[in-house]
């Protein structure tokens, strides 16, 4: 169990309704072949007061870290839809591509719904962009590859 002490800075707002608090934890994960680790988190906000009043509590929803487990070729399979986040799905210009894990040889491949490759290029880093400004409205397919791994998103450039 890990328990955080103390007063968290706030990373967006001012303390009020609708503020978004951030906090990192280092943990080692456990060997190969444990299994699946689900993490629970509850938050308690006090006040300070010395009584209950105005102090709130909200359990989260439990995370579980699916455990990598080789193939017969002793390649871990990482799953890329739950590694890459492609945001907004609607846009008149660029699809922002933020990854949650380090993916080593990350490409990607634009289709139109008619099949046809209109762009392709690699992603280097946590964050970066790709341009459909150029490409007429309509929906479009991006074909994001590693290795073994494929993970397609929807688009709509309006």
């Amino acid at each position: 169990m890990i328990e955080q002490s103390g007063f968290l800075s706030p990373a967006s707002g001012s303390g009020g309704s609708g503020t978004i608090y951030t906090e990192s934890i280092s943990w080692t994960a456990p060997a190969a072949g444990t299994g699946d680790v689900m993490i629970y988190g509850v938050i308690q906000a006090v006040n300070a007061t010395g009584n209950q009043s105005g102090d709130k509590s909200q359990q989260a929803s439990p995370l579980t870290i699916t455990e990598a487990v080789a193939g017969p070729n002793g390649v871990y399979d990482v799953t890329l839809t739950n590694a890459i986040s492609i945001y907004p799905t609607v846009t008149s210009g660029a699809v922002n591509v933020a990854t949650k894990a380090t993916i080593s040889d990350l490409s990607y491949e634009v289709y139109g719904i008619d099949g046809a490759l209109h762009t392709q290029g690699t992603i280097a880093g946590a964050h970066t962009t790709i341009d459909l400004s150029g490409l007429a409205a309509g929906m479009y397919l991006i074909r994001m590859y590693s290795q073994n791994n494929t993970a397609t998103y929807k688009v709509i450039k309006n």
